[in-house]
Order: structure tokens, then C-alpha cells, then sequence
């Protein structure tokens, strides 16, 4: 089933401002009945159907988002610099890099001489994204950051075999009686009244 006229306008005007009452009035729905019919728009399969596929395709999926993300970590426009080392931003642009770009600016400055000559001076501003938090947001992903120490202890390389199912219970009961309780309680472990000696 197709939208009506004024549920695709609610449609646009809620991915706008993500606000179900504005965008029930934007869209021709009374003021009284404004903030009533947006949440009931919002329930509704066609309306919800539309909405989450818009949402789709602005999304940008896991991988794109880790390519960006190294592109900035590698920082490198070396590609789109020309022999005069002027940027040639609309091949940036092209080649689908210009995310690579916090700030580009150019700023033309004309001077008039004492002698009434011009001059012109052209300052370009260029600035990328801080590799450094890129490298650290990728380090993150990879889980190459090694700043947690753990100290273990035997009881830790029990509980981690009773875990694993590698070591029975009733061997740990037989082994540390006095311990046994609280190696299960750590573990997670419930035993079974079968489990404890007789």
C-alpha cells in the first residue's frame, strides 16, 4: 500500500526534525490532534515501513565506516596536489575523498601599491580530519590496546576450566573442600545437591 499525500509529507518532515507531533502539523493534521496522530503515524506498518527504509539508506554500513576512517588515519592528499602544490579540490570531490577535508579555504587579498599598482595574494587553508584520534578509534576496533592487566591466580585457572567444562565439579569439592562454595559462586556455577560428598 502507497502513502497518502500527507502521511509521505509527515514521512519527510519527521526525518527532519524527529518530532511526530511537528511533523503531524507540517503535514495538514489539526493542532489538537497533532501529537495524537503523530505517535499513531509512527505505529503504523506503512508509515514505520517507509520511515525505517529511509533510515537505511542514510545509514552508513560497518565497513564504510572503517574505510573513512582509515582513509583519515592515513591522511593522504598527495594524489590531488598538484607540481604548484595548489589542491585540486574538484578531482578530491570526484574521486569521492572530499570527507577527507575539514576545512579548505581559499582567501584573496588585493593590495594597491603607493604607486597605484595591484597585487593579489591567495592564501589556501587546509586542514584534515586529526589522524591521530583515527588511528586510536581503528586501535579500538581491533582490540590492539593491551592497557587492561589481569592478575590470576589458581582459583581463576579453576574457575576457567569449570567453565570451559574441562574440570568436573565434584573435583573441585574433592580438591577444595573448604574453597569449593565460593569457586562455584565465582564461576557462576550452580551444583547440584548430587555434586556435594556424602
Amino acid at each position: 500500500m502507497s502513502l497518502t499525500a500527507k502521511q509521505r509529507v509527515f514521512v519527510e518532515e519527521y526525518l527532519r526534525t524527529w518530532n511526530a507531533t511537528s511533523a503531524a502539523k507540517a503535514a495538514g493534521y489539526s493542532e489538537k490532534t497533532a501529537r495524537s496522530i503523530g505517535q499513531e503515524n509512527l505505529t503504523k506498518p506503512d508509515i514505520a515501513a517507509e520511515v525505517k527504509r529511509r533510515l537505511s539508506e542514510r545509514a552508513m554500513p560497518a565497513d564504510e565506516v572503517l574505510a573513512r576512517t582509515a582513509d583519515i588515519a592515513r591522511g593522504d592528499l598527495t594524489e590531488w596536489i598538484d607540481a604548484d602544490g595548489r589542491l585540486d579540490v574538484p578531482a578530491l570531490k570526484a574521486a569521492g575523498k572530499g570527507y577527507l577535508l575539514k576545512k579548505y579555504r581559499v582567501t584573496r587579498r588585493t593590495h594597491t601599491t603607493k604607486g597605484g599598482d595591484e597585487t593579489e595574494t591567495v592564501t589556501t587553508e587546509v586542514e584534515l580530519y586529526p589522524a591521530d584520534a583515527a588511528h586510536d578509534r581503528l586501535m579500538r576496533y581491533h582490540g590492539l590496546y593491551n592497557d587492561k592487566v589481569r592478575v590470576t591466580d589458581w582459583q581463576d585457572e579453576v574457575i576457567d576450566l569449570l567453565r570451559r567444562r574441562e574440570l568436573e565439579p565434584a573435583d573441585v569439592r574433592a580438591a577444595y573442600p573448604d574453597l569449593a562454595d565460593d569457586i562455584f559462586a565465582r564461576a557462576g556455577i550452580q551444583v547440584h545437591v548430587d555434586d556435594r560428598p556424602d
